[in-house]
């Protein structure tokens, strides 16, 4: 059986803070707490690397995402015309 790609996760650490370019999931795994799973990674790799900002953006129309982030602890940290930059604090251990 060959490999499925179920999710993309593309990061970038910028101005003290590490960010989310590209967070995805393919849609036939959607729901299946992969998100969730890979926000906590991410979480981590802030921690590891002394970061104490996660930032992300997603458009104002994609509800799922948005739901997903402010549950995990996001809040609005920027609007644009379209678009919402969310921030996280991360606890440094």
């Amino acid at each position: 059986m060959g490999m499925q790609k179920v999710g993309v996760l593309v990061l970038s650490a910028r101005h003290g803070a590490v960010y989310v370019d590209t967070l995805a999931v393919s849609p036939s795994y959607r729901r299946l707490g992969i998100g969730l799973r890979m926000l906590r990674w991410i979480e981590g790799v802030c921690r590891q690397m002394g970061e104490e900002w996660l930032e992300i953006a997603t458009l104002k129309t994609n509800v799922p995402a948005l739901r997903l982030y402010m549950g995990f602890g996001f809040c609005v940290f920027a609007e644009k015309k379209r678009s919402v930059i969310l921030r996280k604090k991360v606890a440094i251990q």
